[in-house]
């Protein structure tokens, strides 16, 4: 019954290979952030289909490419639309429940941090990024700062939805359907069992 009354909704898309195949969808992201060099470094084919498609609806609406992230957020709300973002959208998911982020890997991005090989304190800097790595410190400081995206904080309904046997009566049709056939198969069986056995001792 519980199968029955709770409503399973299905996403118009989970990963980036199913986004890139949904032509009715616009996508868009800041082409100044860092999602740009991803998009344009990575090796997946999806990913590349993505950029593609990106970038010929630029020249038709330039606002795919906008840097204001509300605009992009107010068009996923009109819908049919994708927004493409480096920032973690757990803040936003919490204000409105109805915004999902899929969590899927477009590609890799590099931080890197840049010293004049003459700096006398090159090997200074060495040193403490390789404690902040060794020590666990950087990982740690990384999940506290980026939260995992599949945890929004939204509530959850703790009762099924009220459903009517109306909807269902189909499915008790044919389970009872299915028991009355199998009595006559089984009535029919005895008959014959019965009648076998009469011959037989004739």
């Amino acid at each position: 019954m519980t199968a029955f009354a709770v409503k399973l909704e299905t996403p118009p898309f989970s990963n980036m290979a199913e986004l890139a195949a949904r032509e009715d969808y616009k996508i868009g992201y800041d082409s100044s952030s860092i999602t740009e060099n991803i998009l344009q470094n990575s090796k997946k084919s999806d990913v590349r289909t993505i950029k593609r498609r990106v970038h010929e609806l630029s020249t038709r609406d330039p606002d795919v490419h906008s840097t204001n992230g509300t605009k992009h957020l107010q068009r996923v709300w009109e819908g049919k639309y994708a927004y493409m973002t480096d920032l973690l959208l757990t803040g936003l998911n919490n204000a409105s429940c109805k915004l999902k982020a899929i969590n899927t890997k477009s590609g890799r991005a590099f931080i890197a941090f840049h010293v004049p090989r003459w700096s006398p304190f090159k090997q200074d800097f060495l040193n403490s990024m390789s404690y902040l790595s060794d020590s666990g410190l950087l990982h740690r400081a990384f999940q506290e700062w980026f939260p995992p995206t599949s945890d929004d904080g939204c509530s959850k309904d703790d009762f099924p939805k009220a459903v009517s046997l109306a909807k269902i009566q189909s499915i008790f049709l044919a389970v009872g359907g299915g028991v009355v056939c199998g009595f006559m198969i089984l009535a029919a069986e005895t008959v014959w069992y019965k009648i076998q056995q009469k011959l037989s001792k004739e």
